[in-house]
């Protein structure tokens, strides 16, 4: 939607916050305040994200490529050194990342992003923003990290203190990242809960006038886009959880405070520097938990990949049965040929054996008239010398005379 009015022109807003702790939410609220997000978004996913990420595609694509050149994953716990995402092997993504963000500048006055590994490459971020000059706002999302923690055991299966260290390392970089810039807190809850409040609240952060445009968009979200399917693993704002840390606990109180205007910078600056002493000296648990997680991925990998044969290996066996089955039908009617087969080769036999009777009966027969013919031949062969003996005899020369 276009932009009815914006802080200022050329101006960048980005959201900062943990997974599952209600980026997309407010992704969708600065863009109902105005705040242009692109036209190549992620789409809705009803598993896990049914309203939408509100996610530029390109933006989380060089977010993922510089997670993985660092030899990171989004859910990995021992943080990059300083320096990391500034060092020359990412400076060709640098690159890429400013002529990302010149392009959407020169079709929006205001844009803005979110995408939670972003907390992570905030120092990556922050470099293309002062090679262009930008102004950025800074949106940084508040959850119960309790919930967030039942969020993604629920969707990864993530153990719960991993999810609490992850949610501590997010919260702080992006705290620490964002220090002395504009920025402005919003509690994922109150969001849900009061809507139109929040919005409104968010509108005077940001510097942004109320018009009637804007006045429905505010009421179509709360009315429309903000829905009980929100409400994932809701645990009361003061809920503790004994597993959580209990600077985990103690920052999420600091940041519902500062949210609702409660307390001010001072307080969180404060808490910062004992979370970074408290992260130095978990690095040894979170290499363990990370290279316990690389274990757990590879082995669902392989299970996976087992998964994939057995699925092979089971379609051959269904095939095969088919096979055997129609070999078995094959047989079945080879089966019943040979016993048609049979049945006339019996016939047959029996046949065979009447025409063996018939053809002796007429052997016999031939026998007898042979004998028969044998005798004849011998009469006639008599009757034929006496014949000739009577024509030789000198009666038969004087009888022939009377008889002419």
């Amino acid at each position: 939607m276009p932009a009815e009015q914006a802080p200022r022109r050329g101006a960048v807003v980005v959201v900062l916050g943990m997974h599952r702790s209600g980026t997309s939410l407010a992704a969708k609220a600065i863009n109902v305040l105005g705040v242009e997000l692109g036209n190549d978004l992620w789409g809705p996913r009803e598993e896990d994200n049914p309203t939408g990420f509100w996610e530029d595609r390109d933006v989380v694509a060089l977010n993922k490529r510089l997670l993985e050149r660092a030899g990171m994953a989004w859910n990995s716990l021992v943080p990059a050194q300083d320096g990391t995402w500034t060092a020359a092997p990412f400076e060709a993504l640098k690159q890429e990342g400013v002529a990302l963000v010149h392009e959407r500048l020169s079709r929006y006055s205001t844009w803005g992003f979110k995408d939670p590994r972003a907390a992570r490459v905030l120092p990556f971020w922050k470099d293309i923003f002062r090679t262009l000059g930008i102004t950025v706002t800074y949106i940084l999302t508040v959850r119960n990290p309790v919930n967030v923690a039942g969020s993604l055991q629920q969707r990864d299966g993530l153990p719960e203190l991993h999810s609490h260290i992850l949610w501590l390392e997010h919260m702080y970089w992006a705290l620490a990242g964002t220090a002395g810039e504009k920025r402005c807190f919003v509690d994922y809850d109150e969001l849900v809960e009061q809507p139109v409040a929040q919005l409104h609240r968010l509108a005077r952060e940001l510097g942004i006038d109320i018009t009637a445009g804007i006045t429905a968009g505010i009421a179509g979200f709360a009315d429309g886009f903000v829905t009980d399917s929100l409400r994932h693993n809701r645990a009361a704002p003061d809920a503790g959880d004994p597993r959580a840390p209990e600077i985990a606990a103690r920052l999420y109180s600091l940041l519902r405070d500062a949210a609702l205007g409660k307390r001010g910078e001072r307080a969180l600056a404060g808490e910062l520097e004992k979370i970074d002493r408290q992260l130095r000296e978990w690095k040894p648990v979170c290499d363990a938990l990370d290279q316990t997680e690389a274990r757990l991925v590879a082995a669902g990998g392989a299970i996976v990949e087992r998964d994939f044969w057995l699925g092979e290996l089971r379609s051959q066996v269904t095939r095969l049965g088919e096979e055997k089955s129609e070999i078995e039908q094959i047989v079945r009617e080879h089966g019943a040929r040979l016993q048609d087969f049979y049945a006339q080769i019996v016939k047959l036999d029996e046949q065979k054996g009447e025409l063996e009777v018939m053809v002796r009966a007429r052997g016999a027969q031939l026998v007898a008239m042979n004998a028969e013919l044998t005798e004849v031949s011998a009469r006639l062969a008599q009757r034929d010398s006496e014949l000739s003996r009577i024509r030789k005899h000198w009666y038969w020369r004087i009888a022939r005379l009377f008889i002419r």
